[in-house]
C-alpha cells in the first residue's frame, strides 16, 4: 500500500491503533522483537484487507483476531478491556466507510485520543539504576548448601564452565546424563 492512496478506513484504523495504549506500549518496548513497528503497520493492513474481503465482520470476531495477534506477534495478553473498545471503534468506522461517509470518518479521527505512554516507558536513567542495583546483588555471597549434596566434579565428571553474566539463561544438564 506504499504507493497507493490510503482509504479513509485505513486512516481510521491507523488512528485507532495509534490511540491504543496496549499496542503502543508493546511496540515502544519491542515486545514484537526488532520488527515491532513493522508488525503494527501490518496489523493495520491486515484489518483493512479482512474487512474489504468480508463485509459482515462482527466486533467480537475482530476482538478475537486482535487478541490473537497481540498474543502471537507481541507476546502480550491484553486484559484491560481495550480489545472490545478497539474492535467496536473499528467496526463503527467500517460502517461509516461502507456507506461513503468519509467526511464523518475524518471528523471522528480528529477526536480520537492518542496513546500516552511516556510515563509507562523505562527511562535510560531507571534502567541504569536497575543495572547498578542488580550488580550490587550479584556480588559473591556464600550460598547455603545441604551437606548431603555432592559436587559433580567429585564424581569424576567434568564441571561445566560457569555462565557469564551476559547470558540470558542457564542450561541445566539432565539428570539422565549423569553417571551413577
Amino acid at each position: 500500500m506504499a504507493f497507493q492512496e490510503r482509504s479513509a478506513f485505513y486512516v481510521a484504523v491507523e488512528s485507532v491503533f495509534k490511540g491504543w495504549t496496549a499496542l503502543q506500549l508493546a511496540v515502544a518496548n519491542g515486545f514484537g522483537g526488532v520488527h515491532s513497528q513493522e508488525k503494527a503497520l501490518w496489523m493495520i493492513e491486515a484489518v483493512e484487507q479482512w474487512f474489504s474481503e468480508n463485509s459482515d465482520i462482527y466486533a467480537d470476531e475482530l476482538e478475537e483476531f486482535l487478541a490473537d495477534v497481540m498474543n502471537t506477534e507481541f507476546d502480550t495478553v491484553t486484559e484491560d478491556g481495550s480489545l472490545s473498545e478497539i474492535a467496536q471503534k473499528i467496526c463503527g468506522f467500517y460502517q461509516l466507510y461502507k456507506t461513503g461517509r468519509n467526511e464523518e470518518i475524518f471528523n471522528k479521527i480528529q477526536t480520537c485520543p492518542q496513546a500516552s505512554i511516556a510515563q509507562s516507558l523505562i527511562s535510560k536513567d531507571d534502567n541504569e539504576d536497575d543495572q547498578l542495583e542488580a550488580e550490587s546483588i550479584d556480588e559473591d555471597v556464600p550460598m547455603e548448601t545441604n551437606d548431603t549434596c555432592t559436587n559433580p566434579s567429585q564424581n569424576g565428571q567434568q564441571q561445566q564452565p560457569a555462565p557469564s553474566e551476559d547470558d540470558e539463561w542457564t542450561t541445566v544438564p539432565s539428570r539422565r546424563n549423569r553417571k551413577k
